[in-house]
């Protein structure tokens, strides 16, 4: 066989190359015939035959590969019929099933309302049966309803003949002429609620002291020997001066022994100047002797009276438990002692706890100390509480050793608190008078 010219031509490198490409192409193309086929099939070969061969092998593959696509895409055809044709069953399956859903929902709401109609008639027969037995009780009770009206009647006519026709004049909206018109306006005020009698002292009466200089509005003299000065204001406007005016006539009338207890009384506004908001009586931090306390404008008449009495009231009853402490020899000199005491155990508290916070280097010696100046304070409260000047006594402090002391009877006791627990534990305890003062500011979760 004659060898092919490009190996000829070829140098031996390359002769190398062909020989090692045609034994790969050999070995991949005849590896699986033997000699005799290979010799039949390529006895007599050139390029040309040789390309002819690959051609006629690339054609046929070609043919297998359009064969094999038409094949698959007819399946992909048949495939796609087939999803087509079950996805249109399910459609109709599925639109079927919803149907039925809004069949079996319509039916259901025309069953609810069918049956709100069957239940709002059995609700207003019951209804109207209620109706039929509270109107029977209210018939039942209305004689001794009657009895009680009539008593009603009778204290709403004492209260509209003698009280509320002066809380009318008082309160009532309407404009002054002048200063001193709206002054006396506001003072008659105060002689017509005492001249009927008040209800903790119908022996009370007023002396009438706007004319002195220097002095309040009104003296009001009591039968156990209370004497209250009353300066009355009756302006929407409190400002610095009426307040001061007030402490001016207040220090006047104490130092000359007019009064014991001196009232300033707004009866159209609660804020007064360098003084908290007048919910209640408040005390002058300086002299608790003198007391500050205002009424909202926009109270109602019967709200007004019952508040100015008892604000009156309370300052009688402060009275009359010092009277009582005299009365029972306890020296006053030693109610001052105790105070005087307080006074500096609060100032040695407040120096200790001032170097606390400056982190002095003995800071561990000056908590010790302030335990123990605490644990002093707490007793003196405890011992003498209710004859102490309220303004020596820690509010904190004071109503965390009332809890600890409720905690501890409790306890000895085994007591389960419940919401009158206030009421429980002032019957049960041997609380003094600032004890129950302090106990209304303390809650049920703070003491279970």
């Amino acid at each position: 066989m004659e060898l092919p010219k490009i190996y000829k031509n070829s140098s031996e490198e390359v002769k190398s190359i062909i020989i090692n490409l045609g034994s790969s192409v050999y070995s991949h193309i005849l590896n699986e015939m033997n000699e005799e086929e290979i010799l039949m099939k390529y006895k007599i070969v050139n390029n040309n035959d040789i390309k002819e061969f690959y051609n006629k092998q690339i054609e046929e593959k070609n043919n297998e590969k359009i064969e094999i696509i038409n094949t698959y895409n007819k399946k992909i055809h048949e495939l796609d019929d087939t999803y087509t044709l079950r996805i249109q069953k399910e459609t109709e399956r599925i639109n079927n099933d919803n149907q039925n859903l809004r069949d079996q929902i319509n039916q259901f709401q025309n069953n609810m309302h069918e049956k709100e109609k069957n239940l709002y008639k059995v609700f207003e027969k019951q209804y109207e049966e209620k109706m039929e037995q509270l109107r029977m009780i209210h018939s039942l009770q209305i004689e001794k309803k009657d009895e009680k009206i009539h008593g009603m009647e009778n204290e709403m006519e004492i209260h509209n003949t003698k009280v509320e026709p002066l809380l009318h004049k008082i309160t009532e909206k309407k404009d002054f002429a002048n200063t001193t018109e709206q002054g006396d306006y506001g003072e008659k005020f105060i002689d017509e609620l005492v001249g009927p009698g008040l209800p903790f002292d119908s022996d009370a009466y007023i002396d009438d002291t706007h004319k002195v200089s220097g002095s309040g509005d009104r003296i009001l003299r009591f039968k156990n020997g209370f004497v209250l000065m009353i300066e009355v204001k009756n302006e929407k406007t409190i400002d610095k001066g009426d307040r001061e005016q007030f402490q001016e006539h207040s220090r006047k009338d104490f130092q000359e022994k007019k009064c014991d207890c001196s009232l300033f009384l707004s009866l159209r506004q609660q804020k007064i100047p360098r003084i908290a908001k007048t919910f209640r009586p408040e005390y002058d931090k300086d002299d608790s002797r003198m007391v500050y306390y205002g009424l909202d404008d926009e109270l109602t008449l019967i709200e007004k009276k019952h508040r100015i009495l008892a604000c009156i009231e309370e300052l009688y009853d402060k009275f009359k438990r010092n009277n009582d402490l005299i009365n029972e020899n306890i020296p006053q000199k030693n109610a001052m002692i105790c105070n005087q005491h307080l006074e500096m155990l609060n100032n040695q508290k407040n120096d200790y706890e001032a170097l606390i916070k400056e982190g002095d280097r003995n800071i561990q010696t000056y908590r010790k100390k302030l335990l123990e100046i605490n644990k002093k304070i707490n007793l003196c409260v405890k011992e003498h509480g209710d004859y102490l000047d309220i303004k020596l006594i820690d509010e904190k402090t004071y109503k965390k050793d009332l809890i600890d002391r409720i905690k501890q009877w409790k306890e000895g006791k085994n007591i389960i608190l419940k919401n009158t627990f206030r009421q429980k534990i002032a019957d049960e305890m041997n609380l003094s008078e600032l004890d129950k003062t302090m106990l209304k500011k303390i809650k049920l979760n703070d003491i279970n």
